[in-house]
């Protein structure tokens, strides 16, 4: 039998707790990974043992229940920058950054004044001084700002600054205990009608008609329609399709850039048939404002006057004219169109399944969020199911009357 090979040079051995591993020189590293962030001693050791030696004082150290680390002495501000951010903020979407930087800037660092006692930001104070009732008169001044759906995201934001906090053992617990707190109830939108969808095709700028009607049929986002190029188009397949690759994401001072779908890693797509009745207006569309020397495959579908990917702000000042001229009503926005598809689709009779393929949702809870009804639809349904039970009805009516006619002997 073949003696076991020997362990090179950079051999490394995995443990339940941290690894230690031998390197060129001869000497031995060891670390441990918690909360994201990697721990180690600062210095090599001489053999295996003592490398192990120092995991196993670490492992003891972290089980004992009055150990805090380090990182629970510093401000609140030191412990996002140097700790959350560097654990968290890798694979966040452009957007989420900038929310997250948001609320940390008018939230978690403002100094807010309880009216109880001397005003104070938690930025400034120590992770391990802050407390339920500390979160109690923050989140009691914050309240008196406005804007719940921005608290409610703070909130949620600063729970998991401090569930990261709890789990390195920088404090004992989370003071986050507020309930309800951190949700956000956000307004309810509806779907247009066909009809509405009509009137407000018929009332935006040529441009974006298209967009409209894609939006209402296929339920594209408002990034997903922007980020689509003539390739994405399958107009002439046995099944006319579209894929979507891409999004464009815009953030404040910065300008649109390419991004992957929400909620998918990079390169993943998504596939939406394209109603029949649809194609000629995207002919149309790519005839009157798509460069025909500029038709290669990565031509923009959806661009502004200037050539150019409108703005959010731009875009929403040419939506909302066009909506109230074709009095939709003010609620409506261009992410009502989505919800339009949606309920569009679950009422022409798709599985859930099939819904949520079709608008990219992972969660069923998401994909019924987007799907509505009106007194039109449940009058409609009230007939078929009336349908079903004439011979019922029926024999219910002649019961009744024989009923009555022997009332009246």
């Amino acid at each position: 039998m073949a003696p076991k090979p020997k362990k090179t040079a950079k051999s490394k051995t995995h443990r339940s707790f941290g690894q230690v591993r031998q390197i060129p020189s001869g000497m031995w590293k060891a670390w441990y990974v918690l909360g994201g962030r990697t721990y180690t001693p600062g210095y090599t050791f001489s053999n295996r043992t003592r490398a192990e030696k120092w995991l196993n004082a670490e492992w003891s150290k972290r089980r004992d229940p009055t150990y805090r680390d380090p990182s629970g002495t510093k401000m609140l501000r030191q412990f996002v920058d140097e700790d959350f951010w560097p654990a968290k903020r890798m694979g966040l979407a452009p957007r989420t950054v900038e929310t997250y930087e948001s609320a940390l800037k008018n939230y978690v660092y403002r100094e807010v004044d309880p009216g109880t006692s001397a005003p104070f930001s938690l930025a400034d104070m120590r992770m391990s001084q802050i407390d339920d009732s500390v979160i109690i008169e923050w989140h009691q001044a914050c309240q008196q700002l406005g804007h719940p759906a921005r608290l409610a995201k703070s909130w949620r934001l600063l729970s998991q600054i401090f569930s990261l906090a709890v789990e390195r053992r920088a404090v004992t617990n989370s003071p986050m205990h507020i309930k309800g707190a951190g949700a956000e109830h956000a307004a309810k939108r509806r779907a247009l009608t066909p009809d509405e969808v009509k009137a407000l095709v018929l009332a935006i700028e040529p441009r974006y008609r298209a967009m409209v009607v894609l939006s209402a049929t296929c339920g594209l986002r408002y990034g997903e329609a922007l980020g689509l190029q003539r390739q994405d188009l399958a107009l002439d397949a046995q099944l006319p399709h579209l894929t979507l690759r891409r999004t464009i994401v815009e953030v404040p001072n910065t300008e649109p850039t390419v991004g992957p779908l929400k909620a998918r890693q990079e390169g993943e797509t998504r596939t939406v048939p394209v109603p029949s009745g649809l194609i000629p207006i995207l002919r149309q569309h790519l005839a009157q404002f798509v460069d025909p020397v500029d038709m290669s495959s990565s031509a923009w579908i959806f661009m502004g006057a200037n050539n150019k990917h409108p703005r959010r702000g731009q875009f929403a000042r040419v939506f909302r004219a066009a909506r109230d001229k074709a009095n939709v009503g003010s609620d409506i926005k261009f992410h009502n169109l989505r919800h339009t598809a949606a309920t569009t689709w679950f009422q022409s009779g798709s599985t859930l399944v099939e819904g949520m393929a079709i608008l990219g949702h992972k969660s069923p809870t998401m994909a019924l969020l987007y799907t509505h009804t009106d007194d039109t639809r449940m009058g409609a349904l009230s007939e078929v199911v009336g349908a079903k039970f004439d011979e019922a009805f029926v024999a219910a009516g002649e019961t009744a009357e024989d009923a009555g006619e022997k009332a009246n002997l």
